[in-house]
């Protein structure tokens, strides 16, 4: 590793991909804060759309997915009347 980038954030990044067909993938890529999106993996890639503003990075759970499970009411429980 290069020392003058030990620290430093990744500037390349695939954001996304998504099959086209058997074999071309659709594939977004980020450098910087610019995103390109590109059909790879056919006789030619093709640059669909470049110069795409990226979109600030979403917060991830700390650890993995955080599931918050919705419960219904329940009745209050009936107590006896009749105490000794």
């Amino acid at each position: 590793m290069d020392p003058a980038r030990k620290g430093r954030e990744k500037r390349l990044a695939v954001v996304e991909t998504a099959p086209v067909d058997a074999n071309r993938k659709l594939c977004l890529v980020r450098r910087d804060d610019v995103e390109h999106l590109l059909i790879i993996g056919g006789p030619v890639d093709l640059v669909v759309e470049t110069g795409i503003k990226a979109l600030p990075p979403q917060p991830q759970p700390p650890h993995g997915y955080v599931v918050i499970a919705k419960t219904a009411p329940r009745p209050a429980p009936k107590l006896s009347q009749n105490r000794a």
